[in-house]
Order: structure tokens, then C-alpha cells, then sequence
């Protein structure tokens, strides 16, 4: 494949990631509410309170990104940063998620 070809590709890929940010954001955010709910009488409300807000600050980066990207499409050259930048917020948003079964749920 030549560069130009590699370089729709690369533009295609930034741009599907970007394109269902919002999407992926608002249902991780919606989820996460609605476990804070169920959870609420079970466990520390602190601890719950602390968590959500973990997952409120990953949700508002997250979305953060995707305004910056979509506000002035980013050359071509720097694709490659904005897919790492996505890969940091997703990868956080992923660690937060994946404390919840050993803060909420410890083993006795």
C-alpha cells in the first residue's frame, strides 16, 4: 500500500474512533448510575460516591477529546497523538470499571 493509502487509513481510524466517542461515553456514564443506584443501600456510600466521581471525571475527559478533535480536524501528521490520547482515556475509563468488582464486591 502506498502512503497516501496508509494515510486514509489512518484518517479513517481516528476518525470511527472519535465519531462513537459520545456514544460510548453517555452509556458508560448511564451504566454506572444505574450501579450506584442498585448499590447505594449495599455499600460505603463514600466509596460509592468516590467511584462515581472517578467515572465522571474519565466520562468528562472523554468527551472533552471529542470536542477538541472534532473542532479542528487534526492534520494528518498528528493522528497518531490523538489516537494515543484516546487510548490513555479509554484505558483509564477501563481501570475505574475494572475496580468496581474488587472495591464493591470483596471477597470474605
Amino acid at each position: 500500500m502506498d502512503s497516501r493509502g496508509t494515510a486514509i487509513d489512518e484518517t479513517l481510524h481516528s476518525d470511527l474512533l472519535y465519531r462513537f466517542a459520545p456514544i460510548a461515553t453517555v452509556v458508560s456514564l448511564g451504566i454506572a448510575i444505574l450501579f450506584a443506584l442498585a448499590m447505594w443501600p449495599a455499600v460505603s456510600q463514600d466509596l460509592l460516591r468516590g467511584w462515581i466521581a472517578a467515572i465522571g471525571l474519565v466520562s468528562l475527559c472523554r468527551f472533552a477529546l471529542f470536542v477538541c478533535y472534532h473542532r479542528s480536524p487534526p492534520a494528518p501528521t498528528k493522528l497518531k497523538r490523538w489516537r494515543n490520547a484516546y487510548l490513555v482515556v479509554s484505558t483509564a475509563s477501563a481501570l475505574v470499571w475494572a475496580s468496581t468488582p474488587i472495591l464493591f464486591f470483596p471477597e470474605d
